[in-house]
C-alpha cells in the first residue's frame, strides 16, 4: 500500500469514528424519547471499518453496548405501548370512577406503575396519542392517590341511588316525605363537603315523591277492592280521593255524588291495603241522625268501628276522665227568657247596658256610608228603616190625649240624638216649623231638625265628613246640600236665633255625645239622666216592640256562637279589642258585648251551681280532658259533613288529631253549608289548607242524584259566590222537564 492510500485510509478512518461517536452521543439521547430507535446501517458500516483497530477499541465497545441498550428500549417501548393503549381502550378514567367498585387498589396501582414508567419518557410532538397519553398519566395517578376518596363518595351516591329506587309502594304523605328528603339532602351535603369531587352530583327533585305518589295513584285506581264497595263501584274521583293519603284529606262532594259510600271506600281500603284496625279508626258526624245513617253503611264493610257526633265522643271523654256522667242542660233560651224576665231588675248594670244600646246603638251606622244615586234610592232605604225615636215607642202605651205625634226621623243619626236627647230629659220637638216665616211660592217652610222648647234653642244635624264634604252623594247632590247648610247658618244668623251643630263625622270618630253635651251645657241646658227606676221602666215598656225582639234573638244567636269557640268569659275582652270601622262601632260593639257578658255569667253561673254542663261544654272541656288520658287515640279520624263544622269543633279535632298523632279524612260539600246560625263555620271548610297539616283537596265531581238538565240550571246561581271552591258537577242523569213552575193565587198548600 503506498503512501497515499494509507493517507486515505487513515482519514476513512477516522472520519468514520467521528460519526460513530456521533451517532452514540445522539442515540444517547434518543433513549429516553418514547419512541423507536432504528439502526443505521451506514453505522454499521463505519464500525466494521475500525473494528480491529486498537485505536478504536473503545469506541466499538460503546457502539455494541449502545445496540443492547437500543435493542432493550426498542423492546421496552412496545411492550409499554402495548399494555398502556390496551389500558386506554378496555379502562376509561370516566369508566373507572363510575365502577370504581370493579376496581382494586392493586389493579389499579397496576396502570399507574405504567404510566409512571411511560412518563419517564419524553413522549415526541409527532407521537399520535401524545395527548391522550399525558392525559391518563395523570389521570390514574390522581385516581389511585384518592381512591379511597372516591369509593367513599361512591357509596354515598350509591346509597342515594338506592333510596330513591327503593320507594314502597305506598302513598307517602309530607312527614315521610320529609325524612326522604332528609336523609337524601344529607347524602347530597356529605358528597359536596368534600373539596374534590369525583362524580356529578344529582340534583333532587323536589317533586320526587308528589311524583311517586301519582304514580301509586295511577296504578292501583283499578284495583278490585273499589269494585264492589256496598254493592257499589267507585267512580275515578272517589278512587283517587281514597288512594290519597296525606296528614289531612279534604274531599268536596256536590249532592248525590257519593260522599257516604266514598267514606265505606277509605275505610275498606285502610282496613284490607293499609292493616289499619277498625278500633284504630274513628268516624265523627255533624247530627246524632247523620251519625246513625253513618253508622248504619260502614258496618256492611266492617265490624267495631267507632261512628260518634263530636258531642258525644266529648260527652264520653268527660265522663271517663271525670269518671261521673254530668248532668246536661239543653234549656238555654229558657235561661235567657228567665234573665230578662227575673234578674235584670237585679242587675241595674247590665239593664242600663242594655237601654243604652238600645237607644244609642241598636243600628249600625254604616248605611250612613253608602252612596246613592239619587234621593229616591236614599229614602227608599229610609222607608225600609223605620226609625221611630225612643220618645214615641214610650209614649205608645199612655191613654189616647196623652199620645204624643208620631216621629219617624229620616236617618238613623238623627234617631240617635232624639233619644239621646230623651234620656238625658231634654224636651224636643223634631222638625218644628222655625219661628220666622221663611217660605216662598218656591220654597217651603224651614223646619230644623230639632228644637229645645224649654231653651228656645235649635239643633240641626249635618251629614258631612270632617273635610265638610257628602261622599254619600252625587257632585250635583253634595253641591244643593252644602248650599243648605250655609243658608241654614245665615238664616240664624240673620235672626239672630241660636242654632247647635252635629256632624256625621263626630259619629265616626265617637265624639259626637261629649261635644253635643258640652254645647247644651254652653247654652245653660240642664242634663237630667234618667234615674234607674225610669230606665228600668222603660225597658219594660219597649220589651214589646219589635227591635227589642230582634234584640233578643240576636244576643241569644250571639250567645250561642260565643259558646261553641269560648270555653269563658275571657273572650269578651278578646272581642273588644279588635279593629273596629270607626269609634262609634267601637263603641257600640262594646256596649253590646258588656250586655252578653253579663248575660252569659249569669247563665253560666246557674248552670255550674247545679253541676250541669251543655252541648258546648261536652266539646270544649273535653279539650282540656283529653290531656288526662291515654285513651281515644286513633290512626285514622274521618270527619263526615265537614262543611258544618265549628270553631269549637275544630279545636277538639286539632286536638284529637295532636293526642293520638291522627290522620284526617274529611268529606262535605260547601255549597250545603246551611248552619251558620249554629255556629258552624264554613271559613274552616274553605281554608282548611292553611288550618291542616300537609292539606290534599281532592274533588268528586259526578252526581248520582240530580240530572245534567238540573244540574246545568242551578249551578250558574250556586257558583254566583266567588268565595267557594270551583266545581263543575257531571251527571250521567237526563230529564226533559228538570224544573216545573206552578202558579197559585193563595192557595199555596194545595197548588203543592
Amino acid at each position: 500500500m503506498n503512501i497515499f492510500s494509507k493517507i486515505f485510509s487513515f482519514f476513512i478512518r477516522r472520519s468514520n469514528a467521528k460519526k460513530i461517536k456521533n451517532y452514540i452521543g445522539h442515540t444517547n439521547r434518543q433513549l429516553i424519547v418514547f419512541k423507536m430507535i432504528e439502526q443505521d446501517l451506514q453505522i454499521k458500516d463505519c464500525v466494521k471499518n475500525i473494528i480491529n483497530i486498537e485505536k478504536y477499541e473503545d469506541l466499538v465497545n460503546d457502539y455494541n453496548s449502545l445496540l443492547i441498550r437500543v435493542e432493550r428500549h426498542n423492546s421496552n417501548i412496545i411492550e409499554l405501548q402495548s399494555k398502556f393503549n390496551e389500558i386506554l381502550e378496555n379502562n376509561l378514567i370516566e369508566d373507572i370512577i363510575l365502577n370504581i367498585d370493579n376496581y382494586t387498589l392493586e389493579k389499579l396501582s397496576e396502570f399507574n406503575d405504567i404510566a409512571i414508567k411511560i412518563s419517564e419518557f419524553k413522549i415526541p410532538d409527532e407521537f399520535e396519542f401524545k395527548k391522550e397519553y399525558l392525559a391518563y398519566i395523570v389521570d390514574i395517578g390522581d385516581v389511585v392517590n384518592n381512591y379511597d376518596l372516591i369509593v367513599e363518595q361512591n357509596s354515598l351516591l350509591t346509597e342515594f341511588k338506592k333510596k330513591i329506587k327503593s320507594l314502597e309502594d305506598k302513598y307517602y304523605d309530607a312527614r315521610e316525605s320529609n325524612n326522604i328528603f332528609k336523609n337524601l339532602k344529607e347524602l347530597l351535603d356529605s358528597i359536596t363537603s368534600y373539596k374534590k369531587l369525583y362524580y356529578k352530583i344529582p340534583r333532587l327533585d323536589e317533586k320526587l315523591i308528589e311524583k311517586h305518589n301519582e304514580n301509586f295513584i295511577e296504578k292501583h285506581l283499578k284495583d278490585e277492592i273499589f269494585d264492589n264497595i256496598n254493592d257499589k263501584s267507585l267512580d275515578q274521583d272517589q278512587r283517587k280521593s281514597i288512594l290519597c293519603d296525606s296528614r289531612s284529606n279534604l274531599t268536596i262532594a256536590g249532592a248525590g255524588a257519593g260522599k257516604t259510600l266514598t267514606i265505606c271506600g277509605k275505610v275498606k281500603w285502610l282496613i284490607e291495603k293499609n292493616n289499619i284496625k277498625p278500633d284504630d279508626i274513628l268516624l265523627l258526624s255533624y247530627s246524632k241522625a247523620s251519625a246513625e245513617d253513618l253508622n248504619k253503611k260502614v258496618s256492611k264493610v266492617a265490624n267495631g268501628l267507632t261512628v260518634k257526633t263530636f258531642h258525644s265522643l266529648g260527652l264520653d271523654i268527660l265522663n271517663k276522665v271525670n269518671g261521673v256522667k254530668k248532668a246536661i242542660e239543653e234549656q238555654f233560651k229558657a235561661y235567657i227568657n228567665k234573665f230578662f224576665e227575673e234578674e235584670l231588675i237585679k242587675d241595674i248594670k247590665t239593664a242600663s247596658a242594655i237601654f243604652n244600646f238600645y237607644t244609642l246603638y241598636l243600628y249600625t251606622n254604616r248605611v250612613d256610608e253608602k252612596q246613592y244615586n239619587d234621593d229616591g234610592e236614599r229614602f227608599e232605604d229610609l222607608k225600609k228603616a223605620d226609625y221611630k225615636t225612643l220618645k214615641d215607642r214610650l209614649s205608645q202605651g199612655k191613654e189616647k190625649h196623652e199620645t204624643m205625634q208620631k216621629e219617624f226621623v229620616k236617618s238613623y243619626e238623627e234617631l240617635v240624638l232624639a233619644n239621646w236627647l230623651f234620656i238625658n230629659g231634654i224636651k224636643y220637638e223634631y222638625e218644628r216649623s222655625y219661628e220666622i216665616q221663611t217660605s216662598t211660592p218656591d220654597k217651603r217652610q224651614y223646619t230644623p231638625d230639632f228644637y229645645l222648647s224649654d231653651y228656645n234653642i235649635y239643633l240641626e244635624h249635618y251629614g258631612v265628613n270632617k273635610e265638610g264634604r257628602t261622599p254619600q252623594y252625587s257632585p250635583d247632590q253634595e253641591r244643593e246640600y252644602l248650599d243648605g247648610i250655609e243658608w241654614k247658618r245665615r238664616t240664624h244668623e240673620e235672626n239672630q236665633t241660636i242654632c247647635l251643630e252635629t256632624f256625621s263625622y263626630e259619629f265616626t270618630d265617637g265624639t259626637v255625645f261629649d261635644n253635643l253635651k258640652n254645647k247644651l251645657e254652653e247654652q245653660g241646658v240642664k242634663i237630667q239622666p234618667l234615674s234607674e227606676e225610669e230606665i228600668y221602666n222603660s225597658i219594660n215598656t219597649i220589651f214589646l216592640g219589635q227591635e227589642f225582639t230582634s234584640l233578643f234573638n240576636l244576643i241569644l244567636t250571639f250567645l250561642s256562637l260565643y259558646k261553641a269557640q269560648y270555653p269563658d268569659n275571657k273572650g269578651f275582652d278578646d272581642l273588644k279589642n279588635r279593629t273596629f270601622f270607626c269609634e262609634y262601632e267601637r263603641k257600640r260593639a262594646v256596649e253590646f258585648l258588656n250586655i252578653c257578658k253579663g248575660i252569659y255569667d249569669y247563665y253560666i253561673n246557674e248552670i255550674r251551681n247545679q253541676d250541669k254542663i251543655d252541648f258546648d261544654d261536652m266539646i270544649l272541656q273535653s279539650i282540656v280532658a283529653l290531656d288526662k288520658t291515654d285513651k281515644y287515640k286513633y290512626k285514622y279520624i274521618i270527619v263526615d259533613e265537614f262543611q258544618d263544622i265549628s270553631q269549637s269543633r275544630r279545636k277538639f279535632l286539632e286536638k284529637l288529631i295532636e293526642h293520638g298523632d291522627s290522620k284526617l279524612y274529611a268529606v262535605g260539600d260547601d255549597w250545603q253549608a246551611i248552619y251558620r246560625f249554629a255556629g258552624c263555620d264554613v271559613n274552616i271548610f274553605l281554608g282548611f289548607e292553611s288550618i291542616f297539616e300537609d292539606s290534599k283537596i281532592n274533588k268528586i265531581t259526578s252526581t248520582h242524584r240530580n240530572s245534567a238538565e238540573l244540574q246545568a240550571i242551578v249551578e250558574p246561581f250556586i257558583t254566583a259566590n266567588p268565595e267557594q271552591y270551583k266545581k263543575h258537577i257531571k251527571s250521567n242523569k237526563h230529564q226533559d222537564r228538570p224544573i216545573r213552575i206552578i202558579y197559585h193565587k193563595s192557595d199555596r198548600e194545595g197548588a203543592f
